[in-house]
């Protein structure tokens, strides 16, 4: 059978599953302010532009505003990645539970 420390596994799972809800958490906060974002941008350029739709044209085309969406990418990105470990850890779980279970199997036949 696999020596393993079933608590030392699960306490890495635990914080694979922390790590990637902070970083989730991260990602929406950006996603979320976006629009946000963009209306106050637009609100800078109204009095300079006169119209909705070219103060939203150069809030979008502005530094910041193209900043944050590469911040909120980057952020999503990494979530992602941390949800990729998370879950390759459960797999990784699951193979030693199958695999222990069916040793278990196999002694019993004997």
């Amino acid at each position: 059978m696999i020596e393993f420390d079933p608590q030392a596994l699960a306490s890495q799972f635990e914080q694979a599953g922390h790590n990637w809800a902070d970083l989730n958490a991260a990602a929406e906060v950006l996603e979320d302010t976006a629009k946000t974002l963009l209306a106050e941008i637009a609100l800078e350029y109204m009095p300079k532009v006169g119209a909705v739709s070219k103060a939203e044209m150069e809030a979008k085309a502005s530094n910041r505003y193209q900043s944050h969406l590469s911040q909120a990418t980057e952020a999503r990105r990494l979530s992602n990645r941390a949800r990729v470990s998370y879950d390759a850890m459960r797999v990784q779980i699951d193979l030693i539970r199958s695999k222990e279970s069916t040793e278990r199997a196999l002694i019993s036949v004997r």
